[in-house]
């Protein structure tokens, strides 16, 4: 992502004719032109284990251990969530950074600032994680996430060096929660195939990028139907002090709310350290026993 929001501010440097044009086609051609490579690239060294063969078993037998698992709910909802607040949080961007902050010609490469703030911070959100546990560290950042989006009111009119710096540490958190659901997806799978015996990986990951794209499909019509509740016009000169106020306000308001249920949602998440690495030992084990089984010649007992 990085990257690709990267194309942006240098067409502004380069100050191409058709700005709108130019930002969004050079975005789809970076698309077009890197997608078989990277997928050719995961093809040729991201192998499949070896696996040994399932049962087949119903759909109704398929999907009851998913709805009584307990962690999948609790991180399909923070996942949901989070994909609202980060998707509200692009859709009012611009106007913030334009209409309020009076920084809308370097907005792109602040953008920058706030993802690359967040790929800085992944190796220390990483490390605390291997500490206190997955859910606990995402507890820690949605409870940062309520309490750091205040400071956006003290950013001056004007003042891109303030503007920068509260969006590196705004992006902290950009990461962890991208990171962390995935990995913790992995946890909620291996639960799922300790009481199934199926593994069924591939279906708890697209499970979780439905809930995030979900959440970020429901969050941009709920911001642009609140602003328009507001009376916020997107033209520079066209909104009240008042309005802006108003902008401003449901820019910081969403994430603080998001990420306030996000933690409380996680709080009492079921699998600490301990009972992921118990999980772990048992599946190993299973996965030795069933080897030995397929690999046994037929006439040995």
């Amino acid at each position: 992502m990085p990257l690709v929001l990267l194309i942006p501010a240098i067409i502004e440097r380069i100050g191409a004719e058709n700005m709108e044009t130019a930002r969004v086609a050079s975005m789809g051609w970076f698309i077009v032109l890197l997608l078989p490579v990277a997928v050719g690239i995961n093809i040729l060294f991201v192998p499949e284990r070896k696996a040994t063969p399932q049962a087949p078993i119903s759909f109704a037998a398929a999907l009851k251990p998913i709805f009584r698992n307990a962690p999948l709910r609790r991180l399909l909802a923070a996942d949901f969530l989070s994909g609202f607040a980060g998707a509200a949080l692009a859709s009012m961007y611009i106007y913030e950074a334009s209409y309020v902050w009076g920084i809308g010609s370097v907005a792109s490469f602040l953008l920058l600032l706030y993802f690359f703030g967040g790929i800085a911070f992944i190796p220390m959100v990483l490390k605390i994680s291997y500490r206190i546990g997955k859910h606990r560290t995402v507890v820690a950042a949605g409870i940062f996430n309520v309490l750091f989006p205040p400071v956006i009111f003290l950013i001056p009119e004007g003042n891109v060096y303030v503007a920068s710096l509260v969006l590196v540490f705004l992006g902290m958190n950009v990461g962890t929660t991208t990171t962390l659901y995935r990995s913790m997806m992995a946890d909620v799978a291996d639960i799922d195939e300790f009481e199934t015996g199926q593994r069924r990986t591939a279906l708890f990951y697209a499970l979780l990028t439905l809930t995030q794209k979900l959440g970020g499909a429901v969050a941009v019509g709920v911001v642009f139907w609140t602003l328009a509740l507001i009376g916020f016009v997107p033209k520079q000169g066209a909104n009240t002090e008042a309005t802006l106020t108003g902008l401003s306000l449901v820019f910081v308001a969403t994430p603080m709310i998001c990420n306030g249920l996000v933690a409380l949602i996680m709080l009492k998440f079921p699998i600490g350290l301990k009972e992921q690495e118990d999980l772990r030992r048992k599946l190993d084990e299973r996965f030795v026993e069933e080897v030995e089984l397929t690999e046994r010649p037929p006439n040995l007992p």
